[in-house]
């Protein structure tokens, strides 16, 4: 466990139903700063186009040396999204 804080943040992605939780979990835990990622949430319904779902992730960002600055923690989870968007054609909800 680092001694430097943690930020916790959810990402919430709208996908294809052939989109895999293992390839989301996979592009989202090599963003930078990336300690840990959950399964937060996964939905399909009212909203929800047909043959998509919603899903949420809680991302647990740091760094070894510091406490990250919001601005390094927005810049990660903007770096992830677009990751998101190339390699899974995610929608950033």
């Amino acid at each position: 466990m680092s001694e430097h804080q943690e930020s916790v943040r959810d990402l919430s992605v709208l996908v294809s139903e052939s989109v895999t939780h293992e390839e989301l979990q996979s592009v989202i835990a090599k963003g930078q700063f990336v300690r840990d990622v959950a399964l937060a949430d996964l939905y399909r319904g009212t909203g929800i186009a047909p043959g998509k779902k919603s899903v949420t992730y809680t991302l647990t960002l740091g760094a070894p040396d510091r406490t990250l600055t919001s601005e390094e923690i927005d810049a990660s989870l903007r770096g992830i999204g677009e990751s998101l968007q190339v390699r899974c054609a995610a929608e950033l909800r």
